[in-house]
Protein backbone atom coordinates (compact mmCIF):
# COMPACT_ATOMS: atom_id res chain seq x y z
CA UNK A 1 0.00 0.00 0.00
CA UNK A 2 1.25 3.38 -0.49
CA UNK A 3 1.47 6.54 1.39
CA UNK A 4 -1.99 8.16 0.96
CA UNK A 5 -3.39 4.23 1.22
CA UNK A 6 -2.10 4.51 4.63
CA UNK A 7 -3.05 8.09 5.48
CA UNK A 8 -6.26 6.54 4.22
CA UNK A 9 -6.42 3.77 6.20
CA UNK A 10 -5.72 6.12 9.40
CA UNK A 11 -8.08 8.85 8.46
CA UNK A 12 -10.85 5.89 8.47
CA UNK A 13 -9.48 4.82 11.67
CA UNK A 14 -9.48 8.46 13.01
CA UNK A 15 -13.26 8.29 11.73
CA UNK A 16 -14.22 5.08 13.90
CA UNK A 17 -12.73 6.26 16.56
CA UNK A 18 -14.52 9.49 17.04
CA UNK A 19 -18.28 8.78 15.77
CA UNK A 20 -19.68 8.47 19.35
CA UNK A 21 -17.86 11.81 20.22
CA UNK A 22 -19.96 13.99 18.04
CA UNK A 23 -19.86 16.62 15.31
CA UNK A 24 -16.80 18.23 16.44
CA UNK A 25 -14.98 14.93 17.11
CA UNK A 26 -15.33 14.85 13.15
CA UNK A 27 -14.14 18.08 12.18
CA UNK A 28 -11.09 17.01 14.45
CA UNK A 29 -10.66 14.42 12.47
CA UNK A 30 -10.97 16.18 9.47
CA UNK A 31 -8.34 18.91 10.78
CA UNK A 32 -5.68 16.18 11.48
CA UNK A 33 -6.03 15.13 7.94
CA UNK A 34 -4.77 18.82 6.59
CA UNK A 35 -2.24 18.68 9.23
CA UNK A 36 -1.00 15.19 7.89
CA UNK A 37 -0.62 16.99 4.24
CA UNK A 38 0.55 19.71 4.98
CA UNK A 39 3.53 17.99 6.82
CA UNK A 40 3.78 15.75 3.58
CA UNK A 41 4.65 18.90 1.62
CA UNK A 42 6.87 20.27 4.64
CA UNK A 43 4.63 23.40 4.03
CA UNK A 44 5.14 25.99 7.09
CA UNK A 45 2.44 28.25 5.47
CA UNK A 46 0.01 24.98 5.51
CA UNK A 47 0.63 24.00 9.10
CA UNK A 48 0.43 27.93 10.92
CA UNK A 49 -2.91 27.85 8.54
CA UNK A 50 -4.36 25.17 10.86
CA UNK A 51 -4.52 27.60 13.73
CA UNK A 52 -6.51 30.23 15.19
CA UNK A 53 -3.64 31.88 15.58
CA UNK A 54 -0.35 31.02 13.61
CA UNK A 55 1.83 31.86 16.74
CA UNK A 56 0.16 28.55 18.15
CA UNK A 57 1.74 26.26 15.67
CA UNK A 58 5.10 27.45 17.03
CA UNK A 59 5.84 23.71 18.55
CA UNK A 60 4.46 22.15 15.22
CA UNK A 61 6.69 24.38 12.94
CA UNK A 62 9.64 24.11 14.67
CA UNK A 63 8.96 20.04 14.41
CA UNK A 64 8.65 20.27 10.74
CA UNK A 65 11.77 22.15 10.69
CA UNK A 66 13.78 19.88 12.21
CA UNK A 67 12.51 17.33 10.16
CA UNK A 68 13.57 19.64 6.61
CA UNK A 69 16.77 20.70 7.99
CA UNK A 70 17.92 17.05 8.30
CA UNK A 71 16.79 16.71 4.31
CA UNK A 72 13.56 14.46 5.10
CA UNK A 73 9.69 14.82 4.71
CA UNK A 74 7.27 12.86 6.64
CA UNK A 75 4.93 11.15 5.09
CA UNK A 76 1.30 9.69 6.45
CA UNK A 77 1.71 11.57 9.80
CA UNK A 78 -1.69 10.91 10.33
CA UNK A 79 -2.69 10.91 13.72
CA UNK A 80 -5.30 7.75 14.62
CA UNK A 81 -8.07 9.07 17.03
CA UNK A 82 -8.24 6.14 19.38
CA UNK A 83 -11.13 7.78 21.48
CA UNK A 84 -12.47 11.94 21.35
CA UNK A 85 -14.85 13.17 23.97
CA UNK A 86 -16.63 16.25 23.99
CA UNK A 87 -16.49 18.84 26.96
CA UNK A 88 -17.69 21.59 26.02
CA UNK A 89 -19.43 22.98 22.83
CA UNK A 90 -20.50 25.64 20.78
CA UNK A 91 -22.03 26.86 17.17
CA UNK A 92 -17.96 27.86 16.43
CA UNK A 93 -16.04 26.25 19.13
CA UNK A 94 -15.42 23.14 20.82
CA UNK A 95 -13.05 21.56 23.56
CA UNK A 96 -12.58 17.71 23.03
CA UNK A 97 -10.72 15.07 25.14
CA UNK A 98 -8.63 13.02 22.69
CA UNK A 99 -6.63 9.99 22.87
CA UNK A 100 -4.59 9.56 19.76
CA UNK A 101 -1.48 8.26 18.28
CA UNK A 102 0.63 8.56 15.43
CA UNK A 103 -0.24 6.28 11.96
CA UNK A 104 2.63 4.60 10.65
CA UNK A 105 4.48 7.07 9.32
CA UNK A 106 7.94 7.50 7.04
CA UNK A 107 10.75 9.60 6.54
CA UNK A 108 11.60 10.13 3.04
CA UNK A 109 14.93 11.60 2.34
CA UNK A 110 16.34 14.07 -0.62
CA UNK A 111 17.11 10.41 -2.69
CA UNK A 112 13.95 9.00 -2.10
CA UNK A 113 14.78 6.02 0.51
CA UNK A 114 11.72 6.12 3.46
CA UNK A 115 12.63 4.96 6.47
CA UNK A 116 9.66 4.36 8.88
CA UNK A 117 9.47 5.73 12.46
CA UNK A 118 9.13 3.53 15.12
CA UNK A 119 5.31 2.78 16.51
CA UNK A 120 3.73 5.37 18.64
CA UNK A 121 2.20 4.82 21.57
CA UNK A 122 -1.40 6.33 22.75
CA UNK A 123 -0.85 9.85 24.41
CA UNK A 124 -3.95 12.32 25.71
CA UNK A 125 -4.40 15.36 24.86
CA UNK A 126 -7.32 18.45 25.06
CA UNK A 127 -7.57 20.36 21.49
CA UNK A 128 -10.06 23.24 21.61
CA UNK A 129 -11.24 23.65 17.58
CA UNK A 130 -12.83 27.24 16.51
CA UNK A 131 -14.33 27.83 13.57
CA UNK A 132 -13.50 30.85 11.53
CA UNK A 133 -14.76 31.47 8.13
CA UNK A 134 -16.46 28.37 8.09
CA UNK A 135 -13.59 26.37 8.40
CA UNK A 136 -12.55 24.54 11.78
CA UNK A 137 -9.06 25.28 12.85
CA UNK A 138 -6.93 24.07 16.40
CA UNK A 139 -7.39 27.29 18.47
CA UNK A 140 -5.62 25.16 21.77
CA UNK A 141 -3.45 21.98 22.13
CA UNK A 142 -2.50 20.98 25.66
CA UNK A 143 -1.63 17.15 26.76
CA UNK A 144 -3.31 15.55 29.39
Amino acid sequence: MDVWGITAVGYLMSLLGVTTGGPGCVALAGVDLQRSLAWSSSSVEAVEALYVEPASATADVAALQQWSERGLVLESAMLVIGSCTTVEETPDRVRLEVLDRLAPTWAVDTYGVATSLPVDTWSGRQVVLQCVDGVWRYAEVAER
